[in-house]
């Protein structure tokens, strides 16, 4: 949702079988442990010259030319 809580207004409101959660329900105690994880893993991946698994901003240029960046 753009704006939390919604507007009473809200078409998705309207529908029955629809359950809404707040944003913060994806942080859960494991959620937390494998963000925490996958951190780590990324930064050994990044340590150890290899390409990380989960790039933010994953450039389409070649890794030799990074290099060269």
């Amino acid at each position: 949702m753009d704006d939390e809580p919604p507007k009473a207004s809200n078409p998705l409101l309207a529908i029955e079988n629809l359950l809404l959660t707040p944003h913060n329900a994806a942080l859960t105690s494991d959620a937390k442990i494998r963000m925490a994880l996958f951190a780590a893993q990324g930064i050994d991946e990044v340590l150890s010259g290899k390409t990380p698994s989960w790039p933010v901003n994953n450039p389409p240029v070649p890794r030799a030319s990074m290099e060269v960046l």
